[in-house]
């Protein structure tokens, strides 16, 4: 290369970058941008907070699935239930696999499946609405609201991946609209099938998205048989196992028994876990997250602009978002999943078309950059709550001292509360094996192995009351048995094999 030629070269680079230099972001790309490093952040600080970050139940048992489908165990549904697939939890073993089991790797999998599904909330924002606005509502996907920041933390199985699919339904779905190609139909069908196995309440969405999509497109229902193809190759690992169990996701259909039923779940939603899907409330808890004056007053204003928004682009690709919502609502409250009220863990998945309908309300209500920033204040005003909620008195946030004390006396099998039992496993890599006590059994060789095993210890929380009453049913009937403290832990081991299923303080209503 000539010296010249060198010359040329170096310019052309240097052009670009004395360009770069001296750009200065605008107040929607600094918006955007720190909205995305918050997300970061509170992800982080989430995994630093003992009280938000810790193994629970549902978790322990995801992360046991994956190391099991890591040695080649396959089921098609979360473990002790016919519903609930377990592609995140393939996912999730694919990196065990590669990396070993860890409990960092499981939110790992979810951290990313939250952020492809804002990714996905970005693109369809790109077909709705001007970039600004779209760049907006991917960003608010992102770490808005409190809820969908900590849940995107923890691997539940099957949450995170049907956010993504949601969307995913959602893109095709505009696409379609604008262009049908047979190939995308298809690709429908296959996602809304792998949706069902998912989790039904993916097909809450594609439901109401297909009934717009109609109406907008009456003809494409002549693709109606290729949908139903996709449909089918998505829906396999479902129709596999329902095939060999007689069909038992049928079994228990989990819907309202009356009408009275269905409306006092659609009342509830709109009364705890729809403010908390707004980021109003406090997952898990009553409280608001500035007062009740404060959260009901922006509630009711956001509930009135998001109605006057859906009215006024009803003949829109706008309105697909509306329909998505009205109809997701709708036939959630058909579904007992409605009931649980606790937590928004059922509007986990429609919370970035949540964030899409409020980022185009912010524009067109002249509040482009304070509505989304407002609501990135109540994210992390959440999580603080959260944070200081007291000391959980069932499960201990540090199992190793428990783990270290069970192996220094030789102890690998245990029963314990379930909130314990599933995480004791996990976390000590099934060195050793505990079976809940106080729940139905989500795996049946653990139950057995527990029970079958000469000298199986009894685990206890800070519960001091269970564990006496225990310890006092044992001196009754004669029974020798030592006692030890493990951390924040008691623990119990007789010296002979003890059933739970004789003692009183061990049963269930407890």
């Amino acid at each position: 290369m000539s010296d010249q030629e060198a010359a040329r070269y170096l310019s052309r680079i240097r052009l670009p970058l004395t360009a770069l230099r001296h750009k200065r972001l605008t107040r929607g790309e600094a918006t955007v941008a720190g909205i995305l490093v918050i997300g970061v952040a509170l992800r982080a600080w989430i995994l630093l907070v003992p009280r938000l970050g810790k193994l629970d139940a549902d978790e322990s048992v995801s992360g046991l699935m994956a190391r099991h489908f890591a040695d080649g165990e396959f089921t098609a549904f979360f473990w002790g239930q016919s519903y609930g697939g377990t592609a995140e939890v393939a996912l999730t073993a694919v990196l065990f696999k590669l990396l070993g089991p860890s409990t960092l790797l499981p939110k790992v999998v979810t951290i990313g499946l939250h952020g492809l599904g804002a990714w996905l909330t970005w693109r369809v924002g790109l077909r709705l609405f001007e970039k600004k606005t779209a760049a907006i509502a991917g960003a608010l996907a992102w770490a808005w609201p409190t809820y969908a920041v900590w849940k995107s933390n923890r691997l539940m199985g099957f949450y995170a991946l049907g956010l993504v699919l949601v969307m995913a339904v959602a893109l095709l779905v505009i696409r379609i609209e604008e262009r049908p190609r047979p190939s995308e139909l298809l690709l429908l069908g296959f996602i809304t099938g792998l949706g069902w196995w998912t989790h039904p309440t993916v097909l809450f969405v594609a439901v109401p998205a297909a009934i717009w999509l109609i109406f907008r497109r009456p003809r494409l229902l002549i693709f109606l048989p290729v949908v139903v193809i996709g449909a089918i190759l998505g829906s396999l690992p479902w129709l596999w196992s329902n095939l060999a169990n007689d069909w038992h996701s049928l079994d228990n259909p989990l819907v309202a028994t009356s009408l009275a039923q269905y409306w006092d779940a659609l009342r509830g939603l709109f009364i705890q876990p729809l403010p908390a899907a707004l980021g109003l409330r406090v997952p898990g808890s009553a409280k608001w997250v500035f007062g009740p004056v404060i959260g009901v007053t922006v509630y009711v204003m956001l509930l009135a602009g998001l109605c006057w928004l859906s009215w006024r682009h009803r003949y829109r690709k706008l309105g697909l978002l509306s329909v998505v919502m009205f109809g997701y609502l709708t036939i959630l409250a058909v579904s007992t999943h409605a009931l649980y009220r606790d937590e928004p863990r059922y509007l986990y998945i429609v919370m970035p078309i949540l964030g899409l309908l409020v980022a185009q309300l912010g524009t067109e209500a002249r509040m482009h950059l304070s509505l989304p920033a407002l609501l990135v204040v109540f994210s992390v005003a959440g999580l603080f709550v959260m944070s200081q909620f007291p000391k959980d008195p069932w499960v201990p946030a540090d199992f190793k001292p428990l783990i270290d004390v069970l192996e220094s006396e030789g102890v690998d099998r245990a029963f314990a509360f379930h909130t314990i039992a599933y995480r004791l496993s996990f976390e000590s890599e099934e060195s050793i094996i505990a079976t809940p006590i106080d729940h139905p059994v989500r795996y049946q060789p653990y139950d057995q192995a527990v029970r079958n095993s000469s000298q199986a210890a009894y685990v206890f929380a800070p519960m001091p009351a269970v564990a006496n009453q225990f310890a006092e049913e044992l001196d009754d009937r004669g029974l020798v048995y030592d006692w030890l403290r493990a951390g924040d832990f008691t623990v119990v081991i007789p010296q002979s094999a003890v059933s739970p299923d004789v003692f009183d303080s061990l049963r269930p209503s407890q």
